[in-house]
Formats: structure tokens, sequence, C-alpha cells
């Protein structure tokens, strides 16, 4: 079974945190049956009552992963992982853990009616990886685009269709049809110095590529957890929803 994961933690608050200080970068693993994962935390006072946090865990495919429902109460800490592992039907993956000194938190990693134990290290200052903001997109990519990818032996069709809102980000449709239609919710769309990337953390599928010179053609990858198929999608009649 793949282990999905999403800490929650609660460490230390504001005028104990020079007894116990919960922000910084903290390294270590999630001892689940068979194997041990590794696992990297960054975790940084927001102000108030508010923190921001960020998760890397190589094997699960996960570099950067926004945190949220950060705690911190005295030496407890929670924390989550919103939907990078994909959904479950028991919510969250979380960890709950407890603060000993100020090097070394221990606890409980739960996930999918799961439980597993965790131990980290406070190894350094908290380096947080801060989300990406989506964007518009070029006016040439605006409309639908269709095409084929294979992956686990599998084809499936892709429905990519982009309409740019002023003041705002590209609304996107991201449909992909294998034994069944899926239409993914879409959590990031940017396009930088021409490269596209589209993200929908709840089911771990991103695309990312360019648009041919033609102006009809956008090639790319469909990336699913650590596989990667490439795609090449093409401009159909008509417009985006």
């Amino acid at each position: 079974m793949r282990v999905i994961v999403l800490l929650g933690l609660v460490i230390t608050a504001s005028s104990a945190a020079a007894d116990v200080p919960a922000s910084g970068q903290w390294r270590g693993t999630i001892r689940v049956p068979g194997q041990d994962i590794g696992v990297v935390v960054n975790l940084e006072p927001a102000g108030g009552n508010d923190w921001h946090g960020s998760l890397t865990a190589p094997s699960l495919n996960l570099k950067g992963a926004p945190l949220s429902k950060i705690s911190v109460a005295r030496a407890h800490v929670t924390f989550a992982l919103d939907g990078a592992l994909g959904p479950s039907p028991d919510g969250l993956a979380s960890f709950e853990g407890s603060l000993l000194g100020s090097t070394s938190m221990q606890g409980t990693f739960t996930q999918g009616g799961h439980s597993a134990p965790f131990s980290l290290a406070r190894v350094g200052g908290a380096q947080v990886d801060r989300p990406r903001s989506s964007t518009g997109v070029d006016a040439a990519l605006v409309g639908t685009w269709r095409g084929d990818y294979e992956m686990g032996g599998y084809p499936r069709h892709v429905t990519l269709g982009f309409q740019n809102r002023a003041g705002g980000p590209a609304s996107v449709e991201f449909l992909v049809v294998g034994k069944l239609p899926h239409t993914l919710a879409v959590d990031l769309v940017a396009e930088e110095e021409g490269l596209l990337r589209v993200e929908s953390h709840a089911f771990q599928l991103d695309f990312e590529g360019r648009l041919d010179p033609a102006g009809d053609t956008l090639r790319g990858v469909i990336e699913q957890g650590p596989e990667e198929a490439p795609i090449v999608l093409h401009r159909t009649t008509g417009s985006a929803p």
C-alpha cells in the first residue's frame, strides 16, 4: 500500500518558545511496516498564532508541499498536508507529536485509518518553501486542447481548457478519461517564460509543457507521483468553458 503523508504537529506557544522552540527545519523518518520514509519539515512563525510550513518527502514525490492547520500549544504539535498525497475518505494525513527539549520531536502519523510512529530532529533554521501563485496564460493558449497519453499500460485522454479572467488567474478545465472520466480540481495554473504548469494536488496529477511556435500544438509531460509520460495536445475548435 502506498503511504500518503500529511503531518500535524503541535509546537511551543510563543511564551514558551525559548524553552521548546518549534521554529526550524526538522529531519527524520516515519516508520511504516517494511520501510522508513524520510521527511523534512520546515516550520516558521507567521505572527500571532499563525505558522508557515512545508514538507519534503522524496520517496513520496513531495517537494515543498505546503502545510495547513498548523497549531502550536506548548510542546504539542499538529499540522496537515492539503491533498498533496491524494484524496482519502478518512480525511487528511496528519502528524501529532510532542517536542522533547529543543532538538527532538516524536509522535504518531495517521493516514487512511492507519498509523505509524515518527521521529524528527531539529537540524537548523526554517527554510519554508512558499507555494507558487496561479497566473494568467498567454492569449495563444486560451481555448481547448486535447491529447492522449499512456501510463501503466492504460491509454488516457486529456482535455485542457484555458480562459483568462480580468484581474486574476486563468480558469482551467482539466479532464482525464481512462476507464472513467475524472474532472480534476486545479490547484495551480502558472506560465513563466513560456513554460506552462497545471497541478491537481488531490489526484497527484500535473501537466507541464510548452506551446509550439506554430501555436497549434502543446507538447509536454503528464506527471503522476514518480511516473511521467509524454503527451501532445492539439487545439480544437471552440474555446475553453
